[in-house]
């Protein structure tokens, strides 16, 4: 009997918790408790994407379009499916589910919508996934938005209005006056990064006449970026396409037959004739492959300098420099290389070879943009970030047989 008592204690108290989705606060303190549950749903859902794409091997990569720990399309559904949760809490559990569900997927697909229109942006795009609706939205993961909206209504929600509601007066208003600010900057911040990043790429595919629409999607669209590998395996079912990369790999990547201004070989003399640098060249064909395709995104950025006004230097040695590796590793080594690959190699090239310039630097640990935690802070960046997703991208064979035709014709 007393054990009986004691599950239905606990029964109940979970239940209590639960129950407790909604706020009990009025006016201003009900706006500003909902912006501090706005920036908690935000952090949450930006931690989830972060151990979603953290499974690419590519290291921690940034989440979203801000540049803070925010994803706030997760916060935004979250505001939008609360006062819902107050009109439908009389219907039945497993009706108000579906509910929620269908709701996330119809304000994944307006944001994704809302961003592309808006921003030119195109954050996600399931259009390599089974039943898509315009690469907006999917079957699978309409099912990851099930689970999540589970969460949400009956742990997060719940959770967030107990720890927001023990927050007394004063200090809950001050809270939610700082976050709204820092949200707004985090906002204005990302979309000035966006526009110029844009523009100035934009400005390369025009005078270089690349292919607009790809060219724009292989550096902005994060999901294009993650899942590269399902595009390859597409693309080497044709007989003509595998022909062609195999040719490129051997008489660009491997074979060092671009000629160059002698004034480019002077800039990365004491790169790639520096002892540390051949032997790790040296190493095994992967990492002479990984050295012949940075030469070329080197050799294709002292050609994009001749029509964009930039360090062409820094941008060409931080190329080389953001590809180098130890030869051997120590376990400390192999855990921050998996966690921040950039970081590592940074540090790398510091006790190696040298200390970077300043823009180097920057290329090192930024070029990866978007997937990097950061955009790169100087337009080198941005446009060694560029040039590096055209050479390694096997969507832009193409673009490199219009960038070598007489290799390529032999």
């Amino acid at each position: 009997m007393l054990f009986t008592c004691y599950h239905a204690i606990r029964r109940n108290r979970l239940i209590d918790f639960i129950t407790n989705r909604f706020f009990a606060l009025s006016g201003i303190d009900l706006v500003l408790a909902l912006i501090i549950q706005f920036f908690y749903i935000s952090i949450t859902g930006w931690l989830v994407e972060m151990v979603y794409l953290g499974t690419s091997g590519k290291g921690i990569i940034n989440a979203g379009f801000l540049q803070g720990p925010f994803c706030p399309a997760y916060a935004t559904g979250a505001l939008i499916i609360y006062p819902f949760t107050v009109l439908l809490a009389p219907l039945p559990l497993w009706f108000q589910i579906i509910l929620f569900a269908i709701m996330a997927v119809v304000i994944e697909y307006i944001a994704s919508l809302a961003l592309e229109k808006i921003l030119g942006l195109k954050i996600w795009d399931y259009s390599d996934e089974p039943l898509n609706l315009h690469g907006r939205i999917s079957i699978k993961y309409a099912f990851f938005w099930f689970l999540l909206v589970l969460a949400l209504v009956f742990l997060l929600q719940p959770l967030g209005v107990l720890l927001i509601q023990m927050i007394p007066d004063l200090p809950r208003r001050i809270a939610g006056s700082v976050i709204f600010l820092l949200i707004v900057i985090d906002f204005i911040y990302s979309g000035i990064i966006y526009g110029k990043s844009s523009n100035c790429i934009k400005d390369i595919i025009a005078r270089m006449k690349f292919p607009q629409e790809e060219s724009y999607e292989l550096q902005f669209n994060r999901t294009r970026i993650m899942n590269e590998k399902k595009r390859i395996a597409e693309l080497f079912e044709s007989e003509e396409y595998r022909a062609l990369d195999e040719k490129i790999m051997k008489e660009i990547f491997v074979s060092k037959v671009f000629e160059t201004d002698p004034a480019f070989h002077e800039c990365i003399k004491d790169i790639i004739e520096h002892p540390a640098y051949i032997s790790w060249s040296k190493q095994s064909e992967k990492t002479a492959l990984l050295l012949g395709e940075h030469m070329r995104i080197a050799e294709l950025l002292w050609k994009i300098a001749e029509i964009k006004d930039f360090d062409r230097e820094a941008a060409v040695r931080g190329a080389l420099l953001a590809v180098y590796h130890r030869k051997i590793l120590y376990p400390r080594e192999q855990f921050g290389r998996w966690l921040f690959p950039q970081v590592s190699i940074f540090r790398w090239v510091k006790k190696d070879l040298f200390k970077p310039a300043k823009t180097e630097k920057d290329i090192i640990l930024w070029y990866k943009w978007p997937l990097n935690l950061k955009a790169p802070a100087t337009e080198e960046g941005l446009i060694v970030s560029f040039a590096d997703k055209i050479v390694k991208s096997q969507e832009f064979r193409e673009v490199l047989r219009d960038l070598y035709p007489e290799q390529l014709a032999r």
